[in-house]
């Protein structure tokens, strides 16, 4: 346990400001949405081209290229938040549960995505969990969509992935990353709780 403290420490020393900037984005973007901050997507922008550029430089081109779905979606995160209510009459955009036809399109998207990333993965790099890789991708993505709509169960595919990020970044020995997304997991344990509470609520009133 002292070593991985250590070697936490060790590379906290060695962040640069652009990787305190992505990794301080990242954190404020989640407890921000855990709270149904509209302003999560101000942030999530700044975390978004934190990690593009950190990608680029680190020639991690489909790291890189995934950061644009991730602008793209949390462009429309944002306006979804802000406008899609007012079509509603509606102060803020409430939160809603998913449905099963949306789920089997969730699930057949993941699959899919999973499926195809992972095996473009596998030929065409050097990664040795290809499919690990691409089914975090697959997932957050997903959550990503669900959080933009306001989806109440977003928050269970974080906490599905989350730990999945802590083993993977922990065998890569980015210990700093899984310590970090050890804390998202407990962030989307209360993010859970906190919309639950407030959907219930909103159910009461309706």
């Amino acid at each position: 346990m002292h070593e991985l403290l250590q070697a936490v420490y060790t590379q906290v020393l060695h962040l640069t400001w652009l990787e305190i900037i992505a990794f301080a984005s990242g954190l404020i973007y989640v407890v921000l949405a855990a709270r149904e901050n509209v302003w999560c997507w101000a942030v999530g922008l700044i975390n978004v081209i934190a990690f593009f550029i950190i990608s680029i430089k680190a020639l991690f081109y489909s790291d890189a290229g995934l950061q644009v779905f991730y602008f793209v979606l949390t462009l429309y995160g944002w306006y979804q938040w802000v406008y899609a209510s007012k079509t509603n009459n509606q102060q803020s955009l409430n939160i809603t549960t998913t449905s099963n036809n949306i789920w089997i399109r969730i699930i057949v998207f993941i699959t899919i995505s999973t499926l195809l990333q992972g095996s473009l993965l596998a030929a065409y790099t050097n990664t040795d969990v290809p499919y690990w890789d691409s089914l975090t991708t697959s997932i957050s993505l997903a959550a990503t969509w669900m959080v933009a709509n306001k989806k109440l169960e977003n928050w269970l595919l974080w906490i599905l992935v989350d730990p999945i990020y802590v083993g993977l970044f922990y065998y890569k020995g980015w210990y700093l990353s899984s310590f970090l997304f050890a804390i998202y997991t407990l962030i989307a344990i209360a993010g859970y709780f906190s919309w639950r509470k407030t959907y219930r609520n909103l159910a009461l009133r309706g």
